[in-house]
């Protein structure tokens, strides 16, 4: 297996080691109805427990909730007007406005009421942003995130053996060998290796609807062309709400990708693309979030082949999974919990078509070529920061990679 630029991983390994484990690091003292984000403990809020919705764990550490009249919520609105949209413990009395009302009457009123259903007291209101706390830890590392929030990612992929590199045009152009308006890298090829950096960029801008964008860093390692990398395609969208329950959220997300990346070398498509879908996340129990995903990719491209018409195809794609708590490391002031990841993605192609290659120097039909990858992995979660490592696999004989390790941090902010 080949990792070219190494020195970026050895990087980007350092910088999640020092960030996560760094004891000492303030990130944001957040004291909103739910606890204390801050990575360091003393003199915050009571520790609750996710597991044990609307009880403190630490029932005396800082005083009772009639000693802390006022709760700084940093003026965060309600996500998605639900008032206990993550089941924020009733425990704490009136702390929908922002103000505990007597000791924390199991009976609490105002939008801070819960009956302790939904995510525990992992929070969608409390903090800077929506979906602050709960968005770092949602589990999955490939499908996408239905938690609307500010939230900053950082992924590194490492995928290996793609025999087919554009196959309807979705990882890169057709063969420039073609000729034409062909945009893909000049020789056909056996097997490309590839790898990715890939920093993202979501600003909830009201309690239901977010901004999103994502720059991708390629380095692609083929059996033929040369060696080579730079920026990939860029891509940005938004989500919005469709609907929501205390312990569900199901969201709409639409992508657009532009062709910034240098087609003829292998670091994108050549032509711009559109990918509407659904999201869904959900709590089972105390332990077990499941995540889902339905997305359609439609290219906008004008790749043809004589008499065999156009090279690029639309794209069906769904994903199930989730993530299951191993560990509850919760301190005094911090939530910390170790989950393991399971995830299943699918894609469909329904027209398209993909060249053989150097062995193979046939034009093929990728239409109904049906691609299954299975994925599994660990995510360490510490308040508004989780980092996860996973790695997946092909299951069909068709596929875009044979293997891929991913390594993502994420930080809620």
């Amino acid at each position: 297996m080949r990792i070219a630029n190494s020195r970026f991983l050895n990087l980007f390994v350092a910088t999640l080691s020092v960030t996560m484990l760094a004891p000492n690091i303030v990130l944001a003292q957040n004291c909103g109805p739910l606890g204390c984000d801050s990575l360091v403990g003393g003199g915050c809020c009571p520790s609750q427990s996710y597991f044990s919705p609307g009880t403190s764990t630490a029932p005396g550490a800082h005083g009772s909730l009639s000693d802390q009249a006022t709760i700084d919520t940093q003026g965060s609105p309600n996500v998605l007007d639900a008032p206990s949209a993550m089941g924020m413990p009733a425990t704490q009395g009136n702390v929908g406005s922002g103000v505990g009302s007597g000791s924390g009457s199991s009976t609490g009123t105002g939008s801070g009421a819960s009956s302790g259903g939904g995510f525990g007291n992992i929070s969608l209101t409390s903090g800077s942003s929506p979906g602050s706390s709960f968005a770092a830890m949602a589990p999955g590392t490939y499908i996408d995130n239905a938690i609307i929030a500010n939230m900053f990612r950082y992924r590194f992929d490492a995928a290996y053996n793609n025999p087919l590199p554009d196959r309807a045009e979705f990882f890169y152009g057709q063969c420039g060998c073609f000729g034409g308006n062909a945009p893909g890298p000049l020789r056909p090829e056996r097997s490309v290796d590839y790898q990715e950096f890939t920093p993202y960029l979501e600003r909830a801008i009201s309690p239901g609807f977010s901004l999103f964008a994502e720059a991708p860093v390629r380095f692609i390692n083929p059996d033929i062309n040369d060696n080579t990398g730079g920026m990939g395609d860029l891509n940005f969208g938004f989500k919005g709400s469709l609907y929501h329950t205390d312990s569900q959220f199901w969201t709409a997300q639409l992508r657009v990708y532009a062709p910034t990346g240098d087609a003829d070398r292998g670091l994108g498509t050549g032509h711009a693309s559109l990918e509407p879908g659904v999201l869904y996340l959900g709590r089972v129990n105390d332990r077990l979030v499941t995540q889902g995903e339905f997305q359609v990719w439609i290219p906008l491209s004008d790749s043809q082949v004589a008499g065999r018409g156009n090279f690029a195809g639309t794209i069906l794609r769904a994903g199930v999974g989730g993530g299951y708590d191993l560990l509850n490391l919760d301190t005094h002031s911090q939530r910390r919990r170790l989950a393991g990841t399971f995830e299943t993605v699918a894609w469909y192609i329904t027209d398209g078509l993909a060249f053989g290659g150097v062995d193979n120097p046939v034009v093929l039909d990728a239409d109904n070529d049906t691609i299954v990858n299975l994925k599994t992995g660990l995510r360490y979660s510490a308040g508004r920061q989780s980092i996860a490592s996973s790695y997946g696999f092909a299951v069909t004989g068709d596929r875009w990679y044979s293997d891929i390790m991913r390594l993502e941090y994420r930080y809620a902010y």
